[in-house]
């Protein structure tokens, strides 16, 4: 699908908002949770400055509905450490989620309630709560009998 990224039609453009809210994020201090991302170093390389980089590095990769996302939390916007990626990518990519190692395999919390097919929250009451090690919490849910 080809866009026009006209001066004209660039704010309504989900692409070009992706760009804008990105250098938002990294250089004006009064953008909402700016702390997360400039507040802590995170940068835009120098190429992606000029919106016509950031285009011809990432076009070809865009789909609608998809969001700018880094690979690696703690580095820079830049097109080694940039994809885009669905908001349910995007929430297993958060600096904030807790990885579990598990038989050399690591994944988040989510994922492992996901494998033990259990709610998030029983999954952590299992952990955290009961203190069960991940092969009981990975396992079959066993019931009492009476």
């Amino acid at each position: 699908m080809a866009y026009d990224y006209s001066f004209q039609s660039r704010r309504n453009n989900p692409f070009y908002r992706s760009w804008d809210g990105m250098m938002k994020r990294c250089n004006d201090p009064k953008t909402t949770r700016y702390e997360r991302w400039g507040g802590r170093g995170i940068k835009v390389c120098d190429e992606w400055k000029d919106f016509q980089n950031f285009y011809t590095d990432m076009i070809n990769s865009y789909t609608p509905g998809l969001s700018i996302d880094r690979i690696d939390n703690d580095g820079d916007y830049s097109r080694e450490n940039c994809r885009w990626s669905t908001p349910r990518e995007q929430a297993m990519n958060r600096s904030s989620n807790r990885h579990i190692t598990h038989n050399g395999v690591t994944k988040t919390m989510i994922e492992w309630s996901e494998l033990a097919e259990c709610k998030y929250s029983t999954f952590r009451q299992r952990l955290y709560v009961y203190k069960w090690d991940m092969a009981r919490c990975l396992g079959p849910l066993e019931r009492k009998r009476g």
